[in-house]
């Protein structure tokens, strides 16, 4: 990702307004539109720029993949995919003030094309079964209201080894925030700001695990932009 002059102003003067209690559409409107800002780096802010108290409190509830095991670790299967997604594809894709890695979201919900499909559910099958260890559960919760619900299911499914020999389930919902919230004590993968929230227990960043293990990748962290 890009970091031009214009959105690292942008960001600092963004988390600033956030940590004085500034509402964060009109701020993000202000602050986007005095630096002229695209749509991909307003992207950049809605996803990835959180106050000081949001991302402290976030962090809290971080734990490393390794630490989902024994308990079950259930997966939010679509923000997973969407974010490795993009990252394959050469969208923007950044670590936020909270820690955890996001991508601009401008393809969230998009269906994915066939190649890149399979891609993602080969690089989640890998990592997780390597991760793993053997142990588990591990829970795969796919909306059912996404145009990929049905697709991403079946590869699971049919691809993802530790679908096929029982570690792992794959289970199609109309409420997965709900559920993921109500996960009780077990730990969350997802990058979903309102779900770290609002989940009972911790939250893993499963694209970043994946991404720096497989491709060695730094991303760019706004952190150090603060």
């Amino acid at each position: 990702m890009e970091l031009t002059e214009a959105l690292v102003r942008a960001v600092r003067d963004y988390r600033f307004l956030l940590d004085r209690g500034y509402p964060g559409g009109p701020s993000r409107s202000l602050v986007g539109d005095r630096y002229r800002l695209t749509r991909s780096e307003r992207a950049v802010l809605y996803r990835g720029v959180h106050s000081s108290s949001e991302s402290e409190r976030r962090e809290i509830k971080r734990c490393a993949m390794e630490a989902a095991w024994p308990r079950a670790l259930w997966v939010d299967t679509l923000n997973v995919v969407y974010t490795v997604a993009a990252y394959r594809q050469g969208r923007p894709v950044f670590i936020a003030t909270d820690g955890w890695l996001r991508d601009a979201g401008e393809a969230h919900g998009a269906v994915l094309a066939g190649s890149m499909f399979d891609e993602v559910i080969a690089l989640l099958d890998a990592h997780l079964s390597r991760a793993a260890s053997g142990n588990g559960p591990t829970v795969f919760l796919v909306d059912e209201h996404a145009d990929i619900a049905q697709e991403l299911a079946s590869g699971l499914i049919s691809s993802v080894h530790m679908v096929m020999d029982g570690r792992a389930v794959v289970q199609t919902s109309a409420s997965v925030d709900r559920q993921l919230v109500d996960a009780g004590c077990e730990v969350v993968a997802t990058s979903d700001s309102q779900i770290i929230d609002r989940c009972a227990g911790a939250a893993c960043d499963l694209p970043r695990d994946l991404l720096e293990t497989r491709f060695k990748k730094r991303f760019v962290d706004l952190r150090s932009l603060i």
